[in-house]
């Protein structure tokens, strides 16, 4: 057993025995935890001489589907957090100007809500946009979807910013944010009912039909946002998209 078996795999909150994700089995999903987990390892212990911000982004990236399978496998909440944490140092290393890729900063920081992790390691997160705001390509503008969530998770103050960098993908669930709560529920529902689709250029798209590579389709941000807002919700618990017990762990 490695390294990060002995960390991960029974250490952290017993795992539970019904798999959350659809599509795959358990065998598959510890099939790919080990995959991963052996990736992981071996560049742990062979890191190139001089670390350059792709190892430790391509590192944390590991340790993010490894997080992932394990959640759809069924591992309990609890169990994930020695696992962001371990992926957060690896993330604000990898800090690349030419290329701050929205999707991973995204789910970093919805991971951060829903994972409940301390402000001070929350703080990393919003550094690291506010260096993509100021220093990334000029196609990088400010987020306001990210600064939604940091700004309810760091200090609850509303920030101007209205647009998103991807508005046909995320402006419809920052619009959501600034509805009234009964609004936002009927909204985030109906959301959810289109969100597989309005991601077909994510490259994890359709990996289930694959031998490997697939990790569960989660709408991590969807979640983030029904909980910052205190959402019911109730409604759309069982889309098999929204990772419910990821937002209830602590209840």
């Amino acid at each position: 057993m490695g390294i990060f078996s002995k960390i991960f795999g029974s250490g952290g909150g017993q795992q539970t025995t019904k798999v959350r994700a659809q599509f795959k089995d358990g065998a598959y999903f510890q099939k790919e935890v080990t995959r991963f987990e052996q990736i992981a390892e071996e560049m742990e212990k062979k890191p190139p001489q001089q670390p350059d911000p792709f190892y430790y982004w391509s590192l944390s990236g590991k340790l993010n589907k490894i997080l992932e399978l394990e959640y759809s496998a069924g591992k309990q909440v609890d169990g994930l957090v020695d696992i962001y944490k371990r992926s957060l140092d690896n993330y604000v290393k990898g800090w690349d100007k030419n290329d701050p890729t929205y999707e991973d900063l995204l789910n970093m920081v919805s991971w951060g809500v829903l994972l409940d992790i301390p402000a001070s390691d929350f703080r990393r997160l919003e550094q690291y946009i506010e260096r993509a705001d100021n220093e990334g390509p000029e196609s990088w503008k400010p987020d306001a979807l990210l600064w939604y969530l940091v700004r309810r998770r760091l200090n609850n103050t509303p920030s101007d910013i209205n647009t998103t960098l991807f508005p046909a993908v995320y402006q419809p669930l920052f619009d959501i944010t600034q509805l009234s709560k009964t609004d936002a529920e009927n909204a985030v529902k109906e959301y959810l009912g289109r969100w597989y689709e309005l991601r077909k250029g994510s490259p994890w798209f359709n990996t289930h039909a694959r031998d490997k590579g697939y990790s569960g389709y989660w709408a991590w941000d969807v979640a983030a946002v029904a909980k910052v807002m205190g959402l019911d919700d109730s409604s759309f618990k069982d889309n098999p998209y929204y990772p419910y017990d990821m937002v209830h762990w602590r209840d």
